[in-house]
């Protein structure tokens, strides 16, 4: 599939986008598709890209993926709820541009795996000093967020610039701050990060 040139209808759109969290999960599976640029409005811009609400159901895949540049104007794939004993895979996209091109705040106390791997990324965010730069945010979702503790988050063999950071934790004043017991545990290339 090829999605381009979609005309944003709200301040925030989203292309892809559940309404509500449910207990129903889902197992999505997003692969082989193309997502080209997305014109902003003066009013009006693609936001997340993909925006999932959901719970993930075990096997969910993000997988050989083609992300431009100007497909959105913020994280690409953002996902807050997880079925427990799930393993969820994002591997072999490449990513014109991430500026966390992946965003996990799931909320409650999941007990699941996420495997991020074999993904490029070409150009990440220089503002700041590089502080938003990387492939993955791990954000709390507001206070829903109980705890990650039980979430275990593998980043294998992903390429993109080397001198920038890969990774980072970020809890804004209005989310539940994660420490060394509630945070996830994140290995790159199989080692534990502390």
């Amino acid at each position: 599939c090829k999605f381009t040139g979609v005309t944003p209808v709200d301040v925030k759109t989203y292309l892809l986008k559940d309404g509500s969290f449910s207990d129903i999960s889902t197992k999505l599976i997003v692969e082989n598709c193309y997502f080209g640029e997305n014109a902003s409005t003066e009013s009006n811009k693609m936001y997340n890209l993909i925006e999932l609400h959901t719970k993930l159901a075990d096997g969910s895949r993000i997988a050989n993926n083609y992300f431009e540049k100007s497909t959105c104007n913020h994280n690409i794939i953002n996902m807050y709820d997880v079925e427990d004993g799930a393993t969820i895979t994002i591997e072999n996209n490449v990513f014109e541009y991430s500026g966390n091109a992946v965003r996990i705040g799931f909320i409650n106390s999941p007990k699941c795996t996420v495997n991020i791997r074999n993904n490029t990324y070409m150009e990440t965010d220089k503002s700041n000093d590089g502080a938003w730069a990387g492939i993955l945010i791990i954000q709390p979702y507001g206070t829903r967020t109980v705890t990650m503790a039980d979430c275990v988050i593998n980043l294998d063999g992903n390429k993109g610039d080397e001198s920038e950071q890969l990774w980072y934790t970020y809890c804004g004043p209005s989310d539940t701050q994660l420490d060394d017991t509630t945070k996830p545990k994140v290995y790159v290339n199989g080692v534990l990060q502390k």
